[in-house]
């Protein structure tokens, strides 16, 4: 059973019956670790992107210039629980091997992660990665 309460001066409530799915939302973007400043087609890229502290788990998706990553790409860790607070820490892993169409005009390729909850885009994280200058 569910109470819902307004505040003062009326204080009038309702109350019914249903199911109730709480939300703990991580406190900040997921976390991109891993990489260099500087990269050549030809160069592998391993990045490590975490979300912290959430309820449901969120589903971490990669991005390349804007464009969803190639689940080839992309390996999900499991889940890991904490025991004190129930809450998950979910981690995602981008393997890639640069080509040329991966750098813009500038020499550059973005890399983004995004922590999705269920239909919520929550936070994401990017990295801008430039090309080696001869």
């Amino acid at each position: 059973r569910c109470e819902v309460s307004t505040e003062a001066p009326q204080f009038s409530s309702t109350s019914g019956y249903g199911d109730l799915l709480v939300l703990v939302l991580p406190p900040g973007p997921p976390i991109i670790r891993g990489g260099q400043q500087e990269y050549s087609p030809g160069d592998f890229v391993q990045l490590n992107c975490t979300s912290y502290n959430s309820k449901p788990a969120p589903d971490l998706i990669w991005y390349i210039n804007e464009n969803k990553a190639d689940p080839s790409y992309v390996v999900q860790h499991p889940v890991v629980t904490s025991k004190e607070t129930g809450l998950h820490n979910a981690t995602s892993s981008l393997y890639l091997t640069l080509g040329e169409r991966h750098f813009n005009s500038k020499g550059e390729i973005s890399i983004s992660c995004t922590a999705s909850i269920k239909l919520i885009n929550w936070r994401n994280a990017a990295k801008t990665l430039a090309e080696k200058k001869p």
